[in-house]
């Protein structure tokens, strides 16, 4: 059976992984590192190796991405730290990454959803990922930093240089206008 996916299908998921880099690298510093420098050696690294990619769907294809990624970030920061390859170091950045990319897809869902409204969640983590690229840039840190790190309200304004009623409506504005762009003319207030 031949593959369905092709490299063509990688460009696809850019946002999705800028999001997710962006989320596991935002509370560190390093100097002269861009997320888009990232995701754009992750997605180098995808196309070289896409001959082993043995799955047939475009969840299997975010999967593998992700272990990419968190291979990618790995990299860079033992290259930061001058430290030796550590495989523990990369299995926590890809369980970050999959934790994040599973806060991502449910990001929308319902407070106590079915098994059902969680697969549609899944289905749809890149246009969530799109969806978050579109907005303003302080929206989308925001909502990143506090429901993909997981920051408090005082942590995310503390790393804000913000109050905490200034994040709340960066929150709440960046959500709404999140639903709206995923669900036009749906019922979101």
């Amino acid at each position: 059976m031949t593959n369905p996916l092709s490299t063509s299908d990688l460009v696809k998921f850019q946002n999705y992984l800028e999001i997710l880099a962006r989320a596991q690298l935002g509370l560190r510093a390093l100097p002269n590192l861009e997320i888009a420098d990232v995701v754009q050696q992750t997605l180098t690294r995808a196309v070289e190796a896409f001959s082993q990619f043995n799955g047939q769907t475009e969840a299997e294809l975010a999967g593998w991405l992700r272990a990419i990624l968190a291979s990618t970030i790995s990299d860079i920061l033992r290259r930061a730290s001058a430290l030796k390859r550590d495989a523990r170091l990369e299995q926590s950045i890809h369980d970050a990454l999959d934790s994040t990319s599973q806060s991502l897809a449910s990001l929308l869902a319902a407070d106590d959803p079915t098994p059902s409204v969680i697969v549609a969640a899944n289905e749809q983590f890149r246009r969530v990922a799109d969806a978050l690229q579109g907005l303003p840039m302080d929206q989308r840190d925001a909502i990143i930093l506090k429901y993909l790190c997981g920051l408090s309200l005082d942590e995310l304004a503390a790393t804000m240089k913000r109050s905490v009623p200034a994040v709340a409506g960066l929150l709440r504005r960046g959500l709404k206008q999140l639903r709206q762009s995923l669900n036009p003319g749906g019922g979101y207030e």
